[in-house]
């Protein structure tokens, strides 16, 4: 059993590489991030802000791409 638990704060690109060889399907990753909510008052104008979120996704699917600089993590949303 490799259950536990990694805390990554990647500073250079092959931190990202590193990440794609640790990171497998099945396992659960955590990241805060952004999203922009819209919302239309009573009188239809609209409003948006942007709320931090914390996002946890079962991973299904894991790609690097070197060239953009880019570790792409795929699945499904958890918490």
């Amino acid at each position: 059993n490799a259950a536990g638990e990694v805390r990554l704060l990647p500073e250079h690109e092959e931190d990202l590489w590193h990440a794609y060889n640790l990171i497998v399907v099945g396992d659960c990753v955590a990241a805060t991030t952004f999203r922009k909510v819209q919302r239309e008052t009573v009188t239809g104008s609209t409003t948006s802000e942007r709320l931090k979120i914390q996002l946890r996704i079962e991973v299904r699917r894991v790609d690097f791409d070197p060239e953009a600089g880019e570790l792409r993590l795929g699945g499904g949303v958890t918490a």
